[in-house]
């Protein structure tokens, strides 16, 4: 006697047909054992493909035998700025494990880019942004500093039409945001970074006019002098 292996019933052992549920009897054993090799495969076949992929892994990941920086930290001045940081290493990647928030450093190739924008907490930042490769990191100090140490025009004398008339002052500095004081006949039409617009007012004064315009910032400053001739017609004297 022996069991269905489909419904359980007893049937003979010459049978090859369940007389109960009507399978054959040796096709749904052959059935049952295919099915359970196949499943025995498939998970061999994932077994080995995820023990490959963590082989792959770690091998990256130990492959690093060595991590170097050339700068051993990074100063900004106030304005911010960028600047460009090869790295040398013999593994598979690298990456940037930390940097503050006032820090943009973006890995590409062989070169990390770092980039801060001006600093206007009022506080001197310091802080340090991490290097990993496999098992190795490299701290790179880095800070910022709150204050403008110089602000220089390119040219500190101009000259300015009795009509009236816009000018360009371009000035270098260290500094992120400076100060302008100017006479009232004087306004800033627009600023950019290094370049102030400055339009002056028609001078119907008579007399010559000498405006000076004060750039400062923290402990630094400079001036600008622009010189304006009358735009009055002086009627001759009669005779």
């Amino acid at each position: 006697m022996k069991e269905c292996p489909h419904c359980g019933a007893i049937i003979d052992d010459e049978l090859r047909y369940c007389p109960k549920c009507g399978i054959r009897i040796d096709q749904s054993i052959h059935v049952k054992t295919s099915a359970k090799k196949r499943g025995a495969i498939i998970i061999i076949s994932v077994v080995l493909f995820l023990a490959l992929v963590i082989g792959i892994g770690i091998y990256r990941f130990f492959a690093t035998t060595y991590l170097d920086v050339e700068q051993s930290s990074l100063s900004f001045v106030k304005s911010g700025g960028t600047m460009k940081i090869p790295i040398d290493y013999d593994g598979y990647t690298w990456g940037v494990s930390h940097a503050p928030e006032w820090v943009n450093a973006l890995p590409h190739g062989d070169t990390l880019y770092v980039d801060v924008a001006p600093n206007l907490s009022g506080e001197t930042r310091a802080d340090s942004i991490v290097i990993r490769s496999g098992t190795f990191k490299v701290d790179i100090p880095v800070s910022q500093n709150n204050e403008a140490g110089y602000i220089e025009v390119l040219t500190p004398k101009m000259s300015a039409a009795g009509s009236g008339q816009a000018l360009q002052i371009d000035y270098l500095t260290d500094g992120a945001a400076p100060q302008i004081i100017l006479p009232e006949y004087c306004h800033v039409n627009t600023l950019a970074p290094g370049k102030i617009m400055v339009s002056i007012d028609k001078n119907d004064t008579g007399k010559k006019r000498t405006a000076k315009i004060q750039l400062i910032e923290d402990g630094a400053n400079c001036n600008v002098v622009i010189e304006q001739p009358t735009d009055t017609i002086t009627e001759p004297a009669e005779k």
